[in-house]
């Protein structure tokens, strides 16, 4: 059922009532429909199943001890950030370029992650985040320069699965490798309520072999407010922006609806992001 079909539901509204909002919203598509959250609705299964793949992919690497010592680059047992891209069907890197990464790891800051960037498959990594930084200033895509931002090379399928994807893959690339006070910047998208459910009664719970139920436990005022969050994503595509809508969850923050506008043509830049609070929670562990 549609969030129209639970409004009506919800106010007990008469079937005229909807017929005519229907049609209002047939007259000026993309103002009411977009405000009412009926238009750029994607499916909530197939992108929470794509959204899961590439959370779990993330977790489920093991972080090399290499670095602990020195940063150092043995691609016999790091991550390849390319593995990101098989689970988003609907993006591809510019051909002749390809995805690696530079690790920042700071001791006195307690902190580490990855910064992932694109480069020519004809030119050699950067071995530090100092070479990447050095060479990173401007880019233009168009230039074939020798790396640049990552998602500048990233490119769409022009649908409303891949602007979708894109957000995804711009959250999730972040989320390499984080150790220290960096894994406060942990976030995992969610768009189904079956997720929503699972991770309302997970966090908390007794650990289980595999499992990634550490933190406190939601609250029954928490867990009804859960309830009401509507995960979906949306998509709204207009000639000169993109609008995509989708639900974050951080273990040191709680869930954030997160509205990203970003350019319809390659390179996709970001134009504007609003984050907007629904439920504060914090896991209680501190790093």
């Amino acid at each position: 059922m549609d969030s129209i079909g639970e409004k009506g539901v919800a106010m007990k509204t008469s079937k005229r009532w909807v017929l005519m909002l229907l049609t209002v919203c047939m007259l000026f598509s993309l103002s009411a429909c977009s405000w009412l959250g009926i238009e750029g609705r994607l499916n909530p299964i197939s992108t929470q199943k794509t959204a899961s793949a590439i959370t779990a992919l993330v977790r489920s690497q093991p972080f090399p001890e290499q670095y602990y010592d020195a940063v150092i680059y043995d691609p016999e047992v790091v991550f390849d950030p390319n593995q990101l891209l098989e689970a988003l069907t609907h993006l591809r890197i510019k051909p002749g370029y390809t995805l690696d990464f530079v690790y920042y790891l700071d001791f006195g800051f307690d902190t580490g992650y990855s910064i992932v960037y694109s480069h020519k498959t004809s030119e050699p990594r950067f071995e530090t985040v100092e070479e990447y930084q050095a060479q990173l200033g401007e880019c233009d895509p168009d230039l074939n320069p020798t790396s640049c931002e990552c998602t500048d090379f990233i490119e769409t399928d022009g649908t409303k699965a891949g602007y979708f994807e894109f957000v995804l893959f711009d959250i999730m690339r972040y989320q390499i490798y984080r150790i220290g006070h960096a894994q406060y910047g942990e976030n995992e998208v969610i768009t189904s309520k079956a997720r929503l459910d699972v991770l309302s009664e997970e966090i908390g719970s007794p650990p289980e072999a595999g499992s990634y139920s550490w933190g406190n436990p939601f609250t029954d005022q928490q867990k009804r407010r859960i309830r009401q969050i509507d995960p979906v994503p949306r998509v709204i595509i207009l000639d000169e922006e993109v609008t995509v809508r989708v639900v974050i969850f951080s273990r040191w923050g709680g869930f954030y609806e997160v509205t990203v506008t970003l350019a319809p043509d390659m390179p996709h830049t970001i134009l504007n992001i609003d984050l907007k609070n629904l439920i504060m929670y914090d896991c209680g562990i501190m790093f």
